[in-house]
């Protein structure tokens, strides 16, 4: 009965830690010089392609290898939101300042 306890207890334990890291797969990195931003999705270290990301409330799909740029071209600076969502429904919300298209 221990033997089954132990093999119980462990295969559950497995299965949690399993599940807390499919929730983590979905990785956003952005990366800003003065008006510009380029977004990297990726999953298990892996650019996700065509995956959907919203950026001030529209919507881009990364390219082949899991990036979208945006570019400020206005004349004055604004805080940008950009959005995923993981395989479970979480968001991934990072906001980022762009400076103004000089």
């Amino acid at each position: 009965m221990t033997k089954f306890v132990s093999a119980l207890i462990a295969t559950t334990l497995s299965t949690t830690f399993a599940a807390g890291a499919m929730a983590a797969d979905l990785d956003m990195n952005i990366f800003t010089l003065d008006n510009e931003a380029t977004v990297t999705l990726t999953s298990n270290g892996q650019g996700v392609a065509n995956y959907p990301v919203v950026i001030q409330g529209q919507q881009y799909l990364t390219s082949e290898n899991g990036t979208v740029s945006i570019v400020n071209h206005d004349s004055v600076p604004h805080v940008y939101k950009f959005v995923a969502k993981d395989s479970q429904g979480n968001l991934i919300e990072h906001r980022r300042y762009l400076t103004t298209d000089n």
